[in-house]
């Protein structure tokens, strides 16, 4: 043998010893420890049924041989360069290109100390006859397959990572930090940190580097502007789009589509409901999987920095969070926050940004969160994804100036407003404060009272100390006093002080405190103040059941002849009031209609039940539990039934609450299981904006433009009723109906009994 000839056969004798030990074998079904499977490379189960392959596009895919059909994706598409390798700590890892981890099945003592020992700890995989990759042990224990889920709270949030992850106590240094912090994280197998459920911190590398060289970063978006990148294809295209809208025209951001930015966001759907913490430099994702646009807002609020509402370090004031029912490992969503742009006005449980009332619940029948003090609804508001809030939008405001693209335009909320705070407990009904005797010189200080307006304000108008408005025939005036309180007053003929106080608006420690005391109508149509002791009221927290009739609904604020302050709607309807004066009228009042048999006026209350809706509902309207919608001569009635129904009822006696129902809506609709941890959340009955309608239960949710099955002999019904119908009708005959524009029927759920003429 030649010099020439030795040299060969010792290049392929090391070329064979190097496949045979880093290299899988092409037609084997087993990786051993240090060996890798390359881009084209594939393992083959013994049965050759199945195929195991490192895909061009960084995808690691088990497939059927016979017309390759799905099995199984580590669903990692990063391009090409990339290898699978089972490594000595027995962590079977994806690599990329560059050499920097991508997928990992998370088999190694870092995530779970059991993989350190002899018993556990990977030594080989194994693609099986029956389709699955294996794990095995030297001691020859399955440890793991590729069917692995990864452990998750039973009761999400709802938002949140849902991939494969492990839980992990680390050191985290969040944005505008001085120094990390301890806190439990998930970490993915992609090798993402999760931080609060949704928060993504960025890889595990790179949060390791940053708590052990910390230093602050600057987490705004330059020019209060976010570029960004929006597929067409993206499954929650529309949804993200509304979302967008609502942040552009209700806020100081601007949400613009990329161009050359270098920093800037692109919506993708990965695994859950996430997105970074402020702004990180370069391109960032926000994941949508969600159908509502209050989690793209909720998100989107991540994106600028701002933390959950229930992590406030104020909270305790405000929620009771009981971490004996908040499951193992899960605690660090309940960590309190003192970065400036999650403690900013007052505590808004109506906020987006708010956890609802079960979120990580080990029993879904108990709360981790409650409000302490509430009134009313408010626990149902706490954790909604309508939209982002009143005060979410303030808060935005207080945080990032106007994006120079709307300077020239009046914004949605100023800094001259922004300290306009939404009440933490509203009372929906306005009953306010009775007249109470004050001092002659709070009386008289109305003397020294300027009228700025005169009988009505329009939205975007204010009132400060010693500012009123007058009623037409001047009887009457509403004033902001110098003691911080708003009142309405009565204008006597005569007395060294004519002024008789007969309303006074309920005030609440509100936190923040203006220089001076004043009153907004707003720009939303929402009517706030705020006095020089922190003392605030709104006429709707901006997620009550006042919201969806006030909200972009009022386009005027009258002071009535009559001594009343209303918000008017573009038909000129009330839509919100205070109370009439409770004082003797100089005229004698007619004698008293008796209403007829079994019908109560409209808002009357009998049985439990509140008339809030007479005839007709218009879209953006809602039913909550116990509240009803009757026709217009009071004989039926549409609400919520114990049972999980929504029904038409037969008004036989309502004082003896007799009523017999004739159409259970219900069964119109669709109906879908809430998940475990939704149960006993709300419920509501809405006629949404869009014109559709859905129906919530305490474990039914249901509507037309979430389904296609809806079908009638002109086709899908949803296509006729969303974004077409103009009123919800509840008739004379005791038939609930949509009617279009136009003034046709377009929709009625089939009656199940002919109501008696």
């Amino acid at each position: 043998m030649t010099i020439k000839q030795l040299l060969i056969a010792v290049v392929i004798c090391l070329m064979t010893a190097t496949s045979n030990s880093a290299m899988a074998q092409q037609g084997t079904n087993t990786l051993s420890i240090g060996q890798k499977l390359t881009e084209g490379q594939r393992l083959i189960s013994a049965n050759k049924v199945y195929y195991l392959a490192m895909q061009a596009d960084g995808n690691l895919c088990l497939k059927k041989t016979n017309g390759d059909e799905f099995v199984w994706c580590s669903m990692v598409y990063l391009g090409s360069g990339h290898y699978l390798t089972l490594q000595a700590d027995g962590n079977l890892v994806v690599y990329n290109k560059d050499n920097k981890s991508v997928w990992n099945s998370m088999t190694q003592a870092f995530y779970d100390p059991k993989f350190g020992t002899a018993d556990n700890k990977p030594v080989r995989a194994v693609l099986e006859d029956n389709g699955t990759l294996n794990l095995y042990s030297a001691t020859n224990k399955k440890v793991w397959d590729n069917n692995y889920t990864g452990e998750q709270p039973t009761v999400p949030p709802t938002e949140g990572f849902v991939g494969v992850s492990a839980k992990k106590q680390m050191k985290v240094l969040l944005p505008n930090a001085k120094t990390p912090k301890d806190a439990v994280v998930q970490i993915t197998n992609t090798g993402q940190v999760f931080y609060d459920g949704d928060i993504n911190l960025g890889t595990l590398d790179k949060v390791t580097q940053q708590a052990a060289d910390p230093s602050v970063r600057d987490a705004k978006w330059p020019n209060s502007t976010i570029p960004y990148v929006l597929s067409s294809s993206h499954p929650r295209y529309e949804v993200i789009k509304k979302g967008i809208e609502e942040m552009n025209k209700k806020t100081n951001i601007c949400l613009v589509p990329r161009t050359d930015q270098v920093d800037y966001v692109e919506f993708v759907s990965k695994g859950g409901n996430w997105s970074d913490l402020g702004r990180v430099g370069g391109r960032q994702e926000i994941s949508i999987i969600n159908k509502v646009v209050g989690t793209v807002c909720h998100e989107l609020m991540h994106a600028l920095g701002f933390y959950h509402t229930q992590s406030r370090e104020d909270r305790d004031n405000y929620v009771n969070i009981y971490m004996s029912n908040v499951q193992k490992g899960f605690e660090s969503n309940f960590q309190k926050e003192s970065d400036k742009a999650s403690n900013l006005g007052v505590y808004d449980y109506g906020s987006c940004m708010h956890y609802h009332a079960k979120s990580f619940a080990i029993d879904n029948k108990i709360n981790t969160i409650s409000l302490k003090n509430a009134k009313g609804d408010e626990d149902k508001i706490m954790g909604q994804r309508d939209s982002m809030s009143h005060m979410d939008i303030i808060n935005i405001s207080e945080v990032y100036s106007v994006c120079p693209s709307k300077a020239d335009k009046k914004p949605y909320i100023t800094k001259e407003t922004a300290n306009i705070p939404s009440v933490k407990t509203a009372s929906n009904n306005n009953t306010g404060t009775p007249p109470t005797t004050t001092s002659a010189s709070s009386v008289c200080d109305a003397k020294n009272a300027v009228k700025k307006y005169q009988t009505s304000m329009k939205p975007g108008e204010r009132l400060a100390e010693k500012e009123k408005l007058v009623s037409a025939n001047g009887r009457y005036h509403f004033r902001v006093t110098t003691d911080g309180n708003f009142v309405i007053e009565e204008v006597l003929n005569s007395g060294t002080c004519p002024f008789q106080e007969i309303y006074r608006f309920p005030i609440n420690n509100g936190g923040s405190k203006p220089a001076v005391s004043f009153f907004s109508y707003n720009p939303d149509g929402n009517v706030c103040m705020e006095s020089t002791q922190g003392k605030t009221y709104c006429a709707t927290t901006g997620r009550d059941a006042a919201a969806t009739l006030i909200l972009g609904k009022s386009i005027k604020l009258e002071l009535t002849d009559d001594g009343r302050l209303i918000l008017v709607n573009k038909d000129g309807q009330e839509i919100w009031t205070t109370p009439l004066p409770p004082k003797k009228s100089t005229v004698t009042p007619p004698a008293a209609q008796t209403p007829p048999p079994d019908q109560t006026p409209a808002n009357s209350t009998a049985c439990g039940l509140t008339i809030k809706y007479k005839g007709y509902m218009i879209p953006g309207s809602s039913l909550f539990e116990n509240e009803v919608l009757v026709s217009a001569d009071g004989r039926y009635q549409l609400r919520f039934k114990e049972g999980e129904e929504y029904v038409v009822e037969e008004v036989l006696n309502r004082n003896d609450c007799q009523f017999e129902t004739i159409e259970v809506v219900s069964d119109a609709i669709p109906r879908r299981g809430l998940t475990y941890g939704m149960k006993e959340w709300d419920i509501v009955f809405k006629y949404e904006t869009n014109g559709d309608i859905l129906m919530s239960s305490k474990r039914y949710r249901g509507d037309f433009s979430s389904w296609n099955t809806i079908k009638s002999a002109n086709g899908d019904m949803r296509w006729n009723i969303v974004n077409k119908s103009t009123k919800l009708e509840l008739t004379n005959e005791g038939i609930l109906r949509l009617v279009n524009g136009s003034g046709q029927v377009i929709w009625a759920p089939s009656i199940t009994k002919t109501p008696a003429k």
